[in-house]
C-alpha cells in the first residue's frame, strides 16, 4: 500500500476532520468544565494550502481549564489548576482495507503550565490569583528536522503564553520566567497527540474522573500518527534503542533494520551510513 499524501482532496475532508475533533472536545469539555474563555466552538480550523493539511487549533485566546486535581501531600501546592492548549495539522492517506480515508497527524503541539492558586478570585477583576509552577509542550513533527526526536517534550514555563492566562488569572512578576529557563533540551518521549497529553493530564492527578469512558468514543475519531513513525520496531523484546528516537531525522527515511542501528551484544555501534 501507498502511503503518500492524497493531493488535494484533504481540503474535502475538512469538515470531517473538524468534527471528529469538535466531539473530542465537546465531551473533554463535558468532564472538565469549558473552556477559557469561552467560544462558540471548542476547537477552530484552518488549511494549510502549501502542505495539504487541516490545521486544527485551541480558539485564539482560549485553553482547557483542569481544576480540582490532586497534588503530592509533600508539597507546598494545595490548589492547582492545569491550563492546556493544543494544536495539530491533519493529512489525509490512501483507503484502509475497508475504504475508508486515514487521517493522520502530521504536526501535533500541546503546551500545558501548571498553575499554583494563590488565593481567592478578586471579585472586581475576576482572576484569580496564582503562580506558574511549570509548564511544558509535547511536540510531533512529519517530517522531523534533524537533531529533532520524532516525539519529544521541552520543558518551558511560557508554554502557554501569559497573555492568555492572564485572562483569567492574576501572575505577578512572571516576566522572570521568559528569561530564566531555556527551551531545550528536547527530551524523547512516547508518542503524545491531544488525547495522550489529556490522559496524562487525568490519570496523574484526579481519581475522580473515569477513562476513557467519558472519551472512549470521541478518541475514536481522532486521526493517528503516521504507520512510518514506528517503523523499524524500536524495542523487539530487548532494551530501548535511543538512537531509534533519532533515526528518522538523520536524512534517510527508510527505515533500517535493528542491526543496523546498534548491535548490543558487544557494544559495537553502527549507524545509518556506516559501511
Amino acid at each position: 500500500m501507498s502511503w503518500s499524501r492524497i493531493d488535494p482532496t484533504t481540503e474535502g475532508y475538512a469538515g470531517e476532520i473538524f468534527s471528529c475533533f469538535s466531539t473530542y472536545f465537546g465531551n473533554l469539555d463535558n468532564v472538565v468544565g469549558p473552556s477559557v474563555p469561552g467560544s462558540g466552538e471548542p476547537v477552530d480550523m484552518d488549511f494549510d494550502s502549501k502542505k495539504n493539511l487541516v490545521e486544527i487549533i485551541s480558539p485564539p485566546g482560549s485553553f482547557h481549564r483542569f481544576t480540582g486535581m490532586a497534588y503530592p501531600s509533600n508539597s507546598d501546592v494545595h490548589r492547582l489548576h492545569i491550563c492546556a492548549r493544543f494544536e495539530q495539522k491533519v493529512g489525509v492517506r490512501e483507503p484502509d482495507q475497508e475504504g475508508e480515508p486515514k487521517f493522520v497527524i502530521e504536526k501535533s503541539t500541546a503546551r500545558i503550565t501548571y498553575l499554583k492558586i494563590t488565593g481567592e478570585r478578586d471579585q472586581e477583576s475576576g482572576k484569580i490569583p496564582a503562580e506558574i509552577r511549570h509548564g511544558f509542550h509535547f511536540d510531533f513533527e512529519w517530517e522531523p528536522q534533524p537533531d529533532h526526536p520524532v516525539f519529544h517534550v521541552q520543558h518551558t514555563p511560557r508554554a502557554i503564553d501569559i497573555d492568555i492566562l492572564e485572562q483569567a488569572y492574576d501572575i505577578p512578576d512572571q516576566g522572570r520566567l521568559y528569561d530564566d529557563y531555556p527551551d531545550l533540551p528536547r527530551i524523547p518521549t512516547p508518542p503524545m497527540d491531544i488525547a495522550g497529553a489529556t490522559y496524562l493530564i487525568l490519570r496523574q492527578h484526579s481519581a475522580d474522573i473515569s477513562w476513557p469512558d467519558d472519551l472512549e468514543g470521541a478518541i475514536d475519531g481522532l486521526p493517528n500518527f503516521p504507520e512510518e513513525c514506528f517503523s523499524p520496531n524500536p524495542q523487539g523484546g530487548l532494551s530501548m534503542l535511543p538512537e531509534w528516537w533519532y533515526i528518522h531525522a538523520d536524512g534517510e527515511l527508510e527505515h533500517v533494520p535493528r542491526e543496523t542501528t546498534e548491535l548490543r551484544g558487544n557494544g559495537t555501534k553502527r549507524f545509518l551510513g556506516d559501511e
